[in-house]
């Protein structure tokens, strides 16, 4: 996802952990003459898998509060 995508999440928490990632991918990509590309690739892997996990955990939290106010 870009900024502008990102942007236009209403959901407060999800953008949050969204922009989380945007910004330490971000981060890596500017800290690449510290990084080979090879590292930089495996840290982008990293934190996408990082962040699908925190979705992921996220997604289940919210689903348990929507069953709860049932």
């Amino acid at each position: 996802m870009n900024l502008k995508e990102i942007e236009k999440i209403e959901d407060f928490e999800l953008r949050s952990i969204r922009l989380k990632y945007w910004n330490l991918r971000h981060k890596a990509f500017l800290d690449e003459h510290k990084i080979p590309d090879t590292e930089l690739e495996r840290v982008h892997e990293e934190l996408y898998k990082k962040e699908e996990a925190e979705i992921e955990e996220y997604n289940k939290k919210k689903a348990l509060n929507d069953n709860s106010l049932r």
